[in-house]
């Protein structure tokens, strides 16, 4: 399903008011799971600024930067920024919320990084 959206959203011409148009779309879905855990939730004013700014804010930035570095980009090279992304998440958490990996994890990012430095040679190699 993501990339039926970055399809579309490359298909479209304008990815970020694609993009915009997604997130509104899933404001009433959010607001029915919403309320049917309503009485599970224990929310106060801080906690739902710092949820919007970084669901809304941090991530509409993160959509733009994105949109505007991918066109300058070859296809396999976005690619392995996007596939390299929850690798570099874990090693921000290691390195600034003091967060553990756990072998399963350090496996997985070895794995995901051979990959993408595997089909990165093998796509240059064969320009060349």
């Amino acid at each position: 399903m993501g990339r039926f959206f970055a399809v579309g959203a490359r298909s479209q011409g304008a990815p970020i008011i694609s993009t915009t148009s997604s997130f509104i779309w899933a404001l009433p879905l959010a607001a029915v799971l919403v309320l049917t855990q309503v009485q599970q939730l224990n929310t106060d004013a801080m906690g739902v600024v710092y949820a919007l700014l970084s669901g809304c804010v941090a991530s509409g930035l993160g959509y733009a930067v994105w949109y505007w570095v991918r066109v300058r980009m070859t296809a396999i090279g976005a690619g392995a920024v996007q596939l390299s992304v929850p690798v570099i998440s874990a090693v921000m958490g290691v390195a600034l919320l003091d967060e553990t990996m756990s072998l399963h994890s350090v496996v997985s990012a070895l794995l995901t990084l051979g990959g993408v430095a595997w089909v990165s040679l093998t796509i240059r190699n064969t320009k060349g």
